[in-house]
């Protein structure tokens, strides 16, 4: 509806030319440190189909896929959550799920990052007047990503999941006896996203043990692993047009001498 349309965009001005009045104090807070979706990139895919093939006009067709980055906390990125004028603060949730607190591990993100106690003890010293203690997790600058990351993708009928070096599991689990799946995210700061037919699994590269994946139906498949340097740089490898049926399984371990994946397939 160009009338809703036109009705959003002037919302949308009005909204962002807003600035608060200078005797109200404005706070904001941003989650970092988590792959988050930032964009989507579309893109040419091939259909399969051949220039001869009976009903095949094009062999390509409009494929989506999600573009990541740790300027987030998984849901919202960083510029949307300190877009106003004001104080401004980030929680490193890269470094607190990192760290084992009272023998437990847990992974915080943007729909818990209130149990986060550095964020609590900001919100105690705005409410008491005090100083604001800075630490690890809560800092008055930007975090700087230091660590190594791996985002793999793979668009075919492959369930896709990863392990950890001490045996926990990031990605889609289904009941054999239940038709009835779920997501699995007890690697400290992994996630894992399916969008249309492509799987994404985020890992940090750091203790990976191994990459498992399941034939759940009759094609091709290919396999996008992203390593993902702390400079920004990207190192792609790409298995392509592998076949796979149901009783496909396999798995990607990685080479610890040249980092780079390495494909196992039974």
């Amino acid at each position: 509806s160009p009338t809703l349309f036109s009705q959003a965009e002037g919302l949308h001005s009005t909204l962002d030319a807003w600035i608060p009045p200078e005797s109200i104090r404005v706070i904001q807070v941003a989650g970092w440190g988590l792959d988050t979706v930032a964009s989507f990139e579309y893109y040419p895919k091939l259909t399969g189909c051949t220039g001869g093939s009976v009903g095949c006009t094009n062999p390509y067709m409009l494929d989506q896929r999600p573009i990541f980055t740790v300027d987030g906390d998984k849901t919202v990125v960083e510029p949307s959550a300190l877009y106003m004028v004001g104080e401004k603060y980030w929680v490193d949730l890269e470094r607190h799920n990192g760290q084992i607190l009272g023998g437990f591990r847990r992974n915080r993100e943007h729909k818990d990052i209130f149990e986060v106690d550095s964020l609590n003890n900001l919100f105690r010293s705005i409410i008491s007047k005090t100083d604001i203690v800075f630490d690890t997790v809560l800092k008055n600058t930007k975090p700087i990503d230091t660590k190594n990351r791996l985002r793999i993708s793979i668009h075919s009928p492959v369930a896709l999941g990863g392990y950890d070096t001490e045996g926990n599991f990031t990605g889609k689990v289904c009941m054999d006896t239940e038709d009835f799946c779920y997501i699995q995210e007890d690697i400290p700061n992994s996630s894992y996203m399916e969008f249309g037919e492509g799987k994404y699994l985020n890992l940090p590269e750091e203790n990976v043990q191994k990459i498992v994946l399941q034939g759940t139906g009759t094609g091709t498949f290919t396999f996008e692993s992203d390593r993902v340097l702390a400079s920004g740089e990207t190192v792609r490898l790409l298995f392509a047009d592998i076949p796979v049926t149901p009783q496909t399984s396999g798995e990607v371990v990685i080479n610890q001498s040249t980092m780079l994946p390495e494909l196992k397939l039974d």
